[in-house]
């Protein structure tokens, strides 16, 4: 989804399926100096058509409210077959001009670097979840030490949490995860209400195995927020797992099931 000033883009197309973008009054390039577009994102066919509007636009001073990162996974390069998306998305973002790009939750300091006048507001958003966060939690779990490393040092996390991080299993040629660790005290484990805080999910294996090991260890309830859910989450293998509920944004999550919960 695109929006303009806050006015939703209708998605239109001709017969052969290339984009028929038609801009009503209220996005006309004369009655603005400055241009604020938010991109939602549902598919990388919405890059052209954003392309096409900071074409439109040029010459006014434009701002880009971009919530999730696309191709953000794919930050290094670790097999000589891979393709380093990142940067070339990167790069085409750069092109568009935009004097300020605001994102939510950058899922690695890769993308910090990469793009232009990228302004990241994620922190502020998991501290506001946490200060609204279901009363019963007591510990935060955090499924490696790049999570840990980004939201540990939070005041409303070093002030009321106890911490246990995980210590993922994966095969790096596939990036299948093949299980997961638990660092930790017991403690701060065993009959806890705890959260496990990450920034993006697609099927969620990452999350099943902490849920499991956790309910291994004796965790009473369990529950996970995440920045950026797909809609590929497999929600019966994390109910299964034991997670009793989801906690996410709007920012690419379109499902309607009741398990996760749009914050």
């Amino acid at each position: 989804m695109i929006k303009i000033n806050g006015n939703e883009l209708e998605k239109k197309t001709f017969p052969d399926g290339t984009p028929n973008i038609q801009l009503f009054p209220e996005f006309k390039s004369d009655s603005y100096d400055q241009v604020e577009i938010t991109w939602e994102f549902d598919s990388m066919e919405e890059l052209f058509i954003l392309q096409c509007i900071a074409d439109y636009y040029k010459g006014k001073e434009l701002f880009l409210n971009m919530p999730y990162i696309p191709n953000a996974r794919m930050d290094r390069v670790k097999n000589p077959e891979d393709v380093f998306t990142l940067k070339s998305f990167a790069k085409l973002i750069n092109a568009m001009g935009f004097s300020r790009v605001v994102v939510d939750n950058a899922h690695s300091d890769v993308s910090m670097a990469l793009i232009d006048n990228i302004d990241d507001v994620g922190l502020s958003s998991i501290e506001e979840f946490l200060r609204s966060a279901p009363a019963e939690i007591e510990t935060i779990m955090f499924p490696d030490a790049g999570a840990c490393k980004r939201y540990s040092t939070l005041e409303v996390v070093k002030q009321n949490y106890n911490i246990v991080i995980g210590q993922k299993n994966r095969d790096w040629k596939t990036g299948t995860i093949l299980g997961l660790d638990i660092i930790g005290k017991e403690e701060d484990i065993k009959d806890k209400n705890i959260l496990i805080i990450d920034d993006i999910c697609s099927k969620g294996g990452t999350f099943k195995y902490s849920a499991i090991e956790l309910k291994k260890r004796g965790a009473k309830n369990i529950y996970l927020y995440i920045s950026h859910c797909e809609n590929v989450i497999d929600i019966d293998a994390l109910k299964e797992a034991g997670i009793t509920k989801v906690f996410t944004t709007n920012s690419i999550y379109r499902g309607t099931n009741d398990f996760v919960e749009v914050c």
